[in-house]
């Protein structure tokens, strides 16, 4: 069981490098199939999920070869349909190489994905996509299998503006002859992203970023060279950092993509500028709190950021609320928080009144999912002593040599194996 170690109560100040977003790249990774030749995928982060992603690949009979945080993928000799189960149970996002496969191939088998335990995401909406494409899906012993049967012109109305449905449509449709228009599409920037790469290959998407997505099928992609955006999750991440502990930070090659939760951090009390692609976030007195904060889908305030406003807001004068509106399981940091001190009542899964108070204390807590395990980190280097975070696997799936960049900034941060070797030393 891998931990960190962090001991708190130091203000943060440096230079932060923001990586290429994983909320983006993953769906990217999986268009790389559709070309059946070589994709050159550029500011790539170096985490679990992508590395997860690329054991998919080449799974699948794609070559790929990492040079540091630039992929290059051949995908001529793709000649499997069927994704690995063991390395779906490992991410949720896996789902989507089914909308690749569908396009390339002509058909697709998976199981049901796995990931951060956040309550009931059903991929009932993808399922139900794919039928109304024309695409037969049948279910074989827990293994769902897809082929493409009539091709047609057809429009899907989404019930909830759902990313991965999203993704898998645009995956499923952008070759062949026919026309898709998505409503009440996600307008997330990471569908940009992804609309914009698969245009780099010749593809025809217009309307990502909107609630209307239309695609018109290529027959064929060509090669392309693409740099994924830069990870607004992670930006947040840093600027909660910042915030819990009065700290200063520049945030370098930022997405420009934050503009809810600047809001949020303006409410609290930061003070925030831009210049360019860079950000600053300084933070020099007790913060107020007495905020209302709601996720929702893009533009509205995120759910993968809700776990460490909740973090910041422990540690702001006054009484705050937090909706959560998107999953109805992410409360799972609610109890590692309080037992660092967090006065936190839940009325629910998704309903939480946060009272803030003068500091957090130091203690052994556990990650129970990404977002969450980014929240305690966060909390910890607010707290004074040395707190245990364990369970840090959650933690490394979506954030980018996440200890290196703590030590830029001045955090005393150590890894389980680090203390070992300084103990051995």
């Amino acid at each position: 069981m891998a931990k960190y170690h962090v001991i708190g109560g130091k203000k943060v100040q440096g230079d932060v490098l923001i990586s290429g977003a994983k909320n983006a790249a993953l769906p990217i990774l999986a268009a790389a199939v559709l070309n059946g030749g070589v994709s050159v995928i550029k500011n790539c982060p170096d985490i679990s999920d992508v590395r997860v992603s690329v054991d998919i690949l080449r799974k699948l009979g794609a070559y790929v070869d990492c040079d540091g945080n630039t992929l290059i993928i051949e995908s001529k000799d793709i000649g499997k349909t069927a994704i690995d189960r063991k390395l779906m149970e490992k991410m949720r996002s896996s789902v989507i190489f089914a909308g690749s496969l569908i396009a390339r191939c002509g058909e697709a088998a998976f199981f049901a994905p796995g990931g951060c335990a956040l309550g009931k995401r059903p991929i009932d909406m993808h399922i139900g996509s794919f039928k109304k494409m024309g695409i037969d899906v049948r279910e074989e012993n827990g293994e769902i299998i897809c082929g493409k049967n009539k091709e047609h012109d057809c429009i899907i109305e989404l019930p909830v503006p759902s990313v991965g449905a999203t993704e898998n449509i645009m995956l499923a449709s952008c070759m062949g002859k026919s026309m898709t228009r998505i409503k009440n599409a996600a307008a997330e920037p990471e569908i940009e992203d992804l609309q914009n790469f698969i245009n780099s290959m010749g593809g025809k998407i217009v309307g990502a970023g909107s609630s209307e997505i239309t695609i018109y099928g290529c027959e064929k992609l060509h090669d392309c060279e693409y740099s994924v955006m830069s990870d607004r999750i992670e930006e947040g991440t840093f600027m909660c950092m910042a915030a819990m502990t009065c700290g200063e930070l520049n945030l370098k090659n930022i997405s420009g993509k934050n503009k809810a939760l600047e809001e949020v951090l303006c409410g609290v009390g930061c003070d925030i500028s831009h210049s360019g692609n860079e950000l600053r976030i300084k933070t020099e007195k007790m913060l107020k709190g007495g905020l209302d904060v709601k996720t929702g889908y893009y533009p509205q305030f995120p759910t993968d950021m809700q776990p460490q406003i909740t973090a910041l807001l422990t540690l702001c004068r006054g009484e705050s609320r937090i909706t959560e509106n998107i999953f109805e399981s992410r409360d799972r940091h609610i109890d590692e928080l309080i037992k660092m001190g967090a006065d936190i009542k839940k009325r629910d899964s998704r309903n939480f009144t946060v009272k803030g108070t003068d500091r957090l204390n130091a203690a052994q807590v556990c990650a129970r999912d990404l977002r969450g395990g980014a929240a305690l980190v966060a909390a910890a280097m607010s707290a004074e002593g040395e707190s245990i975070i364990n369970d840090i696997e959650y933690i490394q799936r979506g954030y980018e040599k996440f200890e290196d960049k703590l030590k830029n900034i001045g955090v005393s941060i150590k890894t389980e194996k680090e203390i070992c070797d300084d103990e051995k030393n």
